[in-house]
């Protein structure tokens, strides 16, 4: 399996993603925080946290799942998906 991109909008930062990627647009927004928050951003938080907890602080949280469904990496809102194109050749066995 190669390299799937998931982009889901956070309901909690709706008013700032708005035109960013006609891809988002067509999904339901789903909270990415607090009791409410999606079970997958509960999981990948559980098991990353960031630089200050385990919150989602702004959009564009990236983290990097393996096949197995380890979570090996997060990357706050500021890192360019470039800079991470070695961690995910990594995780697919290309380096």
């Amino acid at each position: 399996m190669g390299v799937v991109k998931r982009g889901v909008p956070a309901v909690q930062q709706q008013p700032y993603y708005s035109g960013v990627d006609s891809m988002l647009e067509s999904r339901q927004g789903v909270r990415v925080n607090g009791p409410d928050a999606a079970p997958v951003y509960k999981f990948l938080k559980a098991h990353k946290s960031g630089f200050l907890g385990s919150r989602i602080k702004w959009n564009f949280t990236k983290f990097l799942v393996d096949k197995e469904g380890t979570v090996l990496a997060r990357y706050g809102p500021t890192t360019a998906p470039l800079t991470i194109e070695a961690d995910i050749q990594k995780a697919l066995g290309d380096k």
